[in-house]
């Protein structure tokens, strides 16, 4: 009697070197993650007590990768400044933004669980979040140069690294996630696989 033999799925990656460079172009590319919310008023508690409070404006969560760098956060900043997603009366939908109006607030608020990974089983890791310390100095440096270009008085923040409660009411809704793109002005690592010059 005649047996089949098992077809082999596997790939040499020597013979497909396109193949090899997305693999290893893709499996670092996350970055600093933004989740944008248009919000009529935001607020932050911790143990019940008010620590910030804004009206109509932008509630921010901010994700920070342990690979992020500056550019990545003036990126971020650029994006939550000039993103048109306001109107005045009278006036087309999506034509304003914080940049164009003094009238409206930001709320930053640090979350490292943005990048938790759910998918090495049921508990949830953090592996990709920038540890404390690194992450705290990112972030107030984000809040600090908000506050430079749209004004002191416009920018409000959470409590790093407490437990908080955060209330909001989101307008629309309207709700818009970002991620930097820094990671494509890294320079490729030429590395050696079976023989064959390929970039990681």
């Amino acid at each position: 009697m005649n047996t089949l033999k098992r077809p082999d799925y596997s790939l040499d990656y020597s013979r497909f070197p396109v193949l090899y460079n997305c693999a290893n172009l893709t499996a670092g590319v996350l970055k600093m993650k933004l989740v944008i919310q248009r919000v009529k008023q935001a607020s932050v508690s911790v143990d019940g007590n008010l620590v910030s409070k804004i009206n109509e404006g932008l509630m921010v969560l901010v994700g920070i990768h342990k690979r992020d760098t500056k550019d990545d956060l003036e990126e971020c900043l650029t994006k939550i400044r000039t993103l048109k997603l306001f109107h005045d009366e009278g006036q087309p939908r999506w034509t304003g933004s914080l940049e164009d109006r003094k009238d409206l607030q930001l709320l930053l608020v640090s979350q490292f669980t943005l990048y938790g990974n759910p998918n090495n089983g049921k508990k949830v890791d953090f592996n990709d979040a920038m540890g404390g310390d690194a992450a705290l100095a990112m972030f107030n440096d984000m809040v600090e140069k908000a506050r430079l270009l749209l004004g002191e008085g416009r920018v409000h923040t959470g409590a790093f690294g407490q437990y908080m409660q955060v209330s909001l009411t989101n307008d629309g809704p309207v709700t818009i996630i970002f991620e930097s793109k820094s990671f494509q002005k890294q320079t490729p690592v030429v590395s050696e696989v079976k023989g064959a010059n390929l970039i990681n």
